[in-house]
């Protein structure tokens, strides 16, 4: 398991020196050493995938790809946002935030 921070960006990743890009890849080189040389297959589970796909795509070469990562999947990824949210922000489903909120704050939050 690798730990990062959501709340950052992929300036951010790509410089931090803790739960950043630099230590993914020392991560997956070393996994790879421990388990004799095999491919890594990496899993993102919802804003991770995101954060996998952004260290994949800038972080690291093809050549490091090839040599190092069997594969990638993700579950529930955000890649396309959530079609759910759009429609309950459509319909005004508050899902629950009028326990937190009163509900004409909410809908008026909503729609702007």
């Amino acid at each position: 398991a690798h730990i990062y921070d959501w709340r950052l960006s992929p300036n951010d990743w790509a410089t931090a020196r803790e739960f950043g890009w630099a230590e993914l890849k020392r991560s997956i080189e070393e996994l790879q050493e421990i388990n004799g040389g095999r491919k890594v297959i990496l899993a993102g589970i919802s804003m991770g995938s995101t954060y996998i796909n952004a260290f994949l795509h800038s972080m690291v070469t093809e050549e490091w790809k090839a040599s190092n990562i069997a594969g990638f999947f993700s579950i529930s990824g955000v890649f396309g946002g959530t079609p759910a949210a759009a429609q309950g922000i459509i319909s005004g489903r508050l899902e629950g935030l009028e326990i937190l909120f009163h509900k004409e704050d909410l809908l008026t939050l909503m729609r702007g």
